[in-house]
């Protein structure tokens, strides 16, 4: 084993200093050294503690009573900011359990199992009572599901049943919520959370629903606040959207960071109704006709006979002449003309734009660089352009009392620093997976940047040393029937440049014609070999030890 070792420590001692360039020293050192800070603080950072809330309780005694039930469950737990339990963070859903079971032991936020416990002797009063903290508890549970929020208590008003439709009540609910540090509902949250408590009681509607934040602050809005909100929330919005068209048009005029803008507007949200009636002369026609006939046909009366008993003969009245009829014919027509009309009910209602302020400033013009720059207000006519580029970009109408401001005032020579808004902390398990990641990171760039160029370097066959560089190369054979190749007269013992010569001669002096070799390249090269360990076997065995060192 020691062997080995010492053996393995040979190979890199002789790779660093033999084999590697300075170059390939250097990167390999930084790397070794990055490879060796990361891997100490991925193992630092992931055996420290990370905290994480695994609820809150409000009552300090039942805060100290939970931890001590967690640490009695084997967790790790402590006492965080706002009365929270923090726990370590592979440990958050235990914990949640050890505290929901904590809460229904101490009574705190009881749910539907309110009931699992069979009581004889209830009377419908504390029945209604307890289903009404049941549903508290539930609806509590529910809420503080939401990630922003960090503790939540619920209150029912359920009114009593009565026969009287018309007095009947609905029931109201107040949500009482404590927001995790840094942050915030949203105005869809907040509804969310009033239908969620809504639809969980029978005849409650949304707008029954009040909920307010650990603040005192009314997160919740009634019909009447929403149209004064909605009104601000306009003007808003009108003002923001004109700034910033105002000021990416001014920015490309004076330079970036070199103009603010500032717009008022005043919106009028007035309801009118107009009645407007139309009467054209010009056109008449019958607005109303009524057209009476009469005919009637009457008889004289009878004046004749005798008084007493001989006008009441009927024989006697048989024999009188009766007296001529009367008719009489009537025709009545009444019509009534009006003149054409037109009635219109005009109603001009929402928002309005009823004044708009808009103020301009504008940094100068600078001239020179460093010590020697100077700046000088903006010209007139220049001035002159920018406001009514601003008249024109927002609308401003003089007729409705607009007033535009521009002027050109020198800016502080510092950067403008934006007021930031704390972002929520990244969640526990992004903050593992970053550190794994970071830790995977450098063990690739250790394997890549060190391991790899070592191995590469290892497997490089060993350079010979300078002597048996120095083995002679094959040469060309005198004749076509030698099967032993020259050697050079480096390698010769006793050569000279003479005797090379010669033999490269024929005997009248000419040069020789080279011959083909009989023998292959493989046996040419074994002949090389033999003979050159037969000339210099100091030589070969130095080439034998190298290739047993590599192969070792």
């Amino acid at each position: 084993m020691n062997e080995q070792l010492s053996r393995a420590f040979g190979q890199i001692k002789d790779i660093v200093l033999n084999r590697m360039t300075g170059t390939q020293r250097i990167v390999s050192a930084s790397i070794l050294a990055v490879s060796i800070i990361g891997l100490a603080w991925v193992i630092s950072s992931n055996t420290g503690t990370t905290w994480a809330s695994a609820g809150t309780i409000e009552n300090p005694a039942e805060l100290r009573a939970a931890i001590k039930a967690l640490e009695e469950r084997k967790l790790t737990a402590r006492m965080g900011d706002g009365n929270s339990v923090e726990v370590e963070v592979g440990q958050v859903g235990e914990a949640r359990m050890v505290l929901m079971a904590f809460a229904e032991d101490t009574g705190a936020n009881v749910g539907m199992e309110l009931f699992d416990k069979s009581t004889f002797g209830q009377s419908a009063r504390q029945e209604q009572i307890n289903y009404v903290r049941a549903l508290e508890g539930e609806l509590a549970r529910s809420i503080r599901t939401m990630e922003v929020i960090r503790s939540a208590r619920v209150h029912l008003a359920m009114p009593e049943k009565t026969v009287f439709i018309r007095e009947e009540k609905k029931p109201t609910a107040s949500v009482t919520l404590v927001l995790e540090s840094g942050r915030d509902l949203d105005k869809k949250q907040v509804r969310a959370i009033q239908r969620l408590v809504a639809n969980a009681v029978p005849g409650m509607v949304r707008e029954g629903v009040a909920v307010v934040g650990g603040d005192g602050e009314l997160l919740s809005q009634g019909q009447d606040d929403q149209g004064a909100d909605g009104g601000f929330e306009l003007k808003n919005q009108i003002e923001r959207e004109m700034e910033r068209k105002l000021l990416a048009t001014l920015e490309r005029i004076v330079g970036v960071g070199k103009a603010r803008v500032q717009v008022a507007a005043a919106i009028d949200y007035s309801q009118v109704t107009e009645n407007v009636t139309e009467v054209d002369p010009e056109r008449q026609v019958i607005r109303r006709e009524d057209v009476t006939n009469e005919n009637s046909v009457t008889d004289s009366p009878d004046v004749t006979g005798v008084v007493g008993m001989s006008g009441n003969d009927p024989q006697r009245q048989e024999n009188l002449s009766k007296p001529p009829k009367s008719s009489k014919n009537k025709k009545r027509e009444e019509r009534e003309y009006d003149n054409s009309m037109t009635k219109r009910v005009i109603v001009q209602g929402g928002a309005r734009l009823k004044q708009l302020s808009v103020s301009v400033v504008v940094d100068g013009v600078w001239t020179g660089e460093g010590d020697k720059a100077s700046w000088a207000a903006r010209s007139d006519p220049e001035l002159q352009a920018i406001t009514q580029a601003v008249k024109v970009g927002s609308g401003l109408d003089e007729k409705r009392g607009d007033q535009v401001s521009v002027v050109s005032l020198k800016f502080e020579d510092q950067d403008i620093v934006d007021e930031i808004t704390e972002e929520p902390a990244v969640s526990p398990f992004m903050l593992e997976m970053i550190r794994w990641g970071i830790g995977v990171f450098i063990v690739l760039l250790f394997i890549f940047g060190v391991v790899r160029p070592f191995l590469a370097l290892l497997r490089k066959p060993t350079e010979a040393p300078a002597a048996v560089a120095a083995l002679p190369e094959p040469a060309t054979p005198s004749t076509g029937a030698e099967t032993a190749l020259a050697l050079n007269e480096s390698d010769a013992p006793d050569g000279t440049e003479e005797d090379d010569m010669k033999a490269k001669q024929n005997g009248d002096g000419t040069p020789r014609e080279p011959e083909t070799p009989l023998l292959t390249r493989g046996e040419q090269l074994r002949l090389k070999a033999i003979e050159a360990t037969k000339q210099n076997p100091a030589r070969a065995v130095e080439l034998v030890r190298a290739w047993l060192t590599r192969e070792a």
